[in-house]
């Protein structure tokens, strides 16, 4: 089995577009991920330069719906989903293609949004969803096991 998965951490770059309808009736929402990164350090030791990268994220179904109201222009959010590329034609004949974020779990973790509603996630078992985070365990609690530990 493959793994295909990117996990972002950001703000919303626009408000989600009015969400749209499969044919079979399944919402879908679009909005876009500003995520920043510090470039490399100047040889002159000034301050890297801040880089943004823009990621263009995609939702369906219950997911859709429940984030519509809850995310908005500079909402902080964590999205995890896959890469799937979209192939299309430019008005000059040329091929295209874009990158998109097909999202299966989404935080808000803006504090007004937080106090709302914690997590939204894609059902477990959906077409496009997959189990959710686990919680790691907490070493501590297992500390009569630290003891075999090589290091």
């Amino acid at each position: 089995m493959d793994l295909c998965k990117i996990t972002l951490i950001g703000n919303v770059g626009r408000d989600p577009e009015t969400p749209r309808y499969t044919q079979s009736g399944k919402a879908v929402l679009n909005f876009s991920v500003a995520c920043n990164r510090l470039g490399p350090r100047p040889a002159d030791g000034s301050e890297p330069e801040r880089i943004t990268e823009w990621f263009n994220v995609t939702c369906f179904g219950p997911l859709a719906e429940r984030l519509q109201s809850r995310v908005s222009k500079g909402t902080r959010i964590y999205v995890e989903g896959r890469f799937q590329i979209r192939r299309y034609q430019r008005a000059d004949g040329t091929p295209g293609f874009a990158l998109d974020v097909i999202a299966n779990e989404v935080q808000v973790l803006s504090p007004s949004a937080r106090a709302e509603e914690p997590s939204v996630e894609a059902p477990v078992g959906a077409a496009l969803g997959s189990p959710s985070l686990r919680p790691v365990p907490d070493p501590d609690a297992e500390s009569e096991n630290l003891d075999d530990v090589p290091f």
